[in-house]
């Protein structure tokens, strides 16, 4: 029978092997309770921890308790417990289950405590690694204020130069303040002009008078907004055939609109 090898700080420690192993070289006291020694062995074992090989796993651990034992460990009931519990475990697994029922997997407890088990020991790890980093780090102690001490101010600037930089900051608020009312006065009050409006007038003309010379039509307006309507109303009564612009009687080059639909 080989026998295991156990390193207790720096003294080794012999036991005979229960198992098939040539040689196992563990410090007890990194085994900070029996979950840690549990993660060992699954982890050791690769296995998955929601599929615990309950049967094996209690063996390797059962290994460990005369060593736990004999060094009289303040957690020794922990481990106590724990092997307990292994074995209880084991033995639901071996009773038939109901047909009928769905019970739950006796190894999900454990399971889900290993698993924040691992999780506690992972950020431990993280946190112990960054300990030198923090170490390293010198901080600065408050200072005592008092607060009947005057701060000391040497001014070296004219009285002119403070009133120009006061002047330059009033002129930089000017810019900051948005526009008054009376600046969008023009563009807020302006007459809308409808090119329908236009075309209406245009067309009672024609029933009027028969024709009408373009040149005193725009004429007749009394800004460029309103000609420029007038212009377009134009447009939209040929388009419609309402009425038709002709070449001028008395001069070639003089255009008249005539009335095509004379009521």
């Amino acid at each position: 029978m080989e026998s295991m090898a156990f390193t207790i700080g720096r003294e080794w420690v012999f036991c005979p092997c229960l198992c098939d192993m040539s040689e196992l070289n563990y410090k007890l006291e990194s085994f900070e309770g029996p979950l840690d020694l549990l993660l060992y062995l699954i982890n050791r074992n690769k296995v998955d921890i929601r599929d615990i090989p309950i049967a094996e796993i209690l063996r390797q651990y059962m290994e460990y308790m005369p060593i736990i034992r004999e060094q009289n460990l303040d957690n020794v009931t922990e481990f106590t417990v724990m092997a307990s519990a292994l074995i209880y475990i084991k033995s639901r697994m071996l009773l038939p289950k109901p047909e009928e029922e769905e019970e739950e997997d006796p190894r999900k407890a454990l399971a889900d405590a290993l698993i924040e088990y691992k999780k506690i020991k992972e950020a431990a790890k993280f946190f112990a690694l960054r300990l030198p980093e923090g170490q390293l780090s010198i901080t600065k102690r408050p200072e005592e204020l008092s607060r009947n001490k005057k701060a000391q101010v040497d001014y070296h600037h004219e009285p002119e130069d403070l009133l120009r930089a006061m002047q330059v900051m009033f002129q930089r608020e000017e810019l900051r303040k948005p526009p008054k009312k009376e600046a969008f006065a023009g563009i807020l009050k302006q007459e809308v002009i409808s090119v329908e409006e236009k075309s209406e007038y245009i067309v009672s003309l024609l029933q009027r008078i028969g024709e009408i010379d373009i040149s005193s039509l725009f004429y007749r307006e009394r800004d460029k907004r309103h000609a420029v309507a007038a212009f377009l109303a134009v447009l939209d009564l040929i388009r419609d055939g309402v009425a038709l612009l002709e070449e001028g009687k008395a001069d070639g080059a003089t255009l008249r609109l005539c009335a095509a639909i004379v009521k």
